[in-house]
């Protein structure tokens, strides 16, 4: 969560939960310049907790664009199923 809280400073963004599409995906394609692959996923997995822990249900598989960014991301870095 520090790193998406980091990411909203920097942008100017305000973290308001439940936390919508458009902003993963920009927090997807930003962080993915900086870590790998898993290491994007681990930090939408800790936002999608973070949401169940605070009471909000936050589904990533119902995001079809963000899934497509992350399949690109994941491809764009060489791993492969």
């Amino acid at each position: 969560m520090r790193q998406f809280y980091f990411f909203c400073s920097q942008t100017g963004i305000a973290p308001s939960f439940p936390i919508g599409e458009d902003i993963l995906i920009n927090f997807s394609v930003c962080i993915a310049r900086l870590v790998q692959y898993s290491t994007t996923e681990n930090y939408l997995s800790a936002i999608k907790y973070y949401h169940s822990s605070h009471s909000y249900a936050l589904n990533l598989s119902a995001f079809l664009r963000l899934q497509l960014i992350v399949r690109g991301i994941k491809r764009s870095q060489g791993v492969f199923p």
